[in-house]
């Protein structure tokens, strides 16, 4: 059976998500607004979480399990942001750092037990992917593309996290260590790299069509007078 390297697939993780908040960022000629800015903030969060959960076995625990996860639920939280912005609404300040405390906060109480270090896992970040998705499906659009996209790829990381942590609450002694290759681990590795490709992908679709909207306005409308 085919499993990932479960250090190479982060390592993967981590060019993907660099290499998108670089494109992201190109794609608007580098003109952070509409949101872009907070969404290629929270890959580059994304980034050094993926680098973090990597070196699980060479940081000490607290490091390696509590700080990445709460990087995970900000930058989620930053791309919630990124979302609304782009509709010219924002998120309320607490929301932003609060989610991410509190995970710090239960990961670091549960740093010795790590059936239940996975349940959390799953339940905080297929919750948080599963909100992003909700605001989408509430505020954008219904006929962009786009927004699709990323409804889409973030009930897909939802609904693998929240079977991750179905799984280890029903067969906590199957586990094996985090870093070891499994088809547990394999799996949502791989979706994990989907999610953050149909994501970012869609986010920047998003921003494209708007500018092909705005040039098409401009080509039916009279400058001087402002009527078609």
């Amino acid at each position: 059976m085919f499993l990932l390297d479960t250090r190479t697939a982060f390592f993967l993780l981590l060019v993907i998500s660099l290499a998108f908040a670089l494109a992201s960022a190109a794609a608007v000629s580098f003109r952070f607004r509409d949101g872009m800015g907070k969404w290629a903030i929270a890959l580059l969060i994304e980034a050094a979480a993926f680098v973090l959960y990597g070196l699980r076995d060479v940081l000490p625990d607290t490091a390696a399990v509590a700080v990445p996860n709460a990087l995970f639920i900000f930058a989620l939280a930053m791309k919630t942001q990124a979302v609304l912005e782009f509709y010219g609404r924002r998120l309320a300040a607490p929301w932003l750092m609060v989610p991410a405390l509190l995970v710090a906060l239960a990961f670091y109480l549960a740093v010795d037990h790590f059936a239940l270090r996975v349940i959390l896992a799953g339940v905080c970040i297929g919750a948080a992917m599963m909100a992003v998705a909700i605001v989408v499906h509430r505020i954008a659009p219904t006929r962009r593309p786009a927004r699709w996209m990323i409804m889409v790829g973030y009930l897909v990381g939802s609904a693998t996290f929240a079977a991750r942590a179905a799984l280890a609450a029903l067969d906590p002694g199957g586990l094996r260590a985090f870093l070891d290759p499994s088809l547990f681990q394999s799996v949502s590795l791989a979706s994990m790299a989907a999610v953050q490709l149909f994501t970012s992908l869609g986010f920047v679709l998003l921003h494209l069509e708007r500018a092909e909207e705005a040039a098409q306005r401009l080509a039916v409308i009279d400058p001087l007078t402002a009527v078609f």
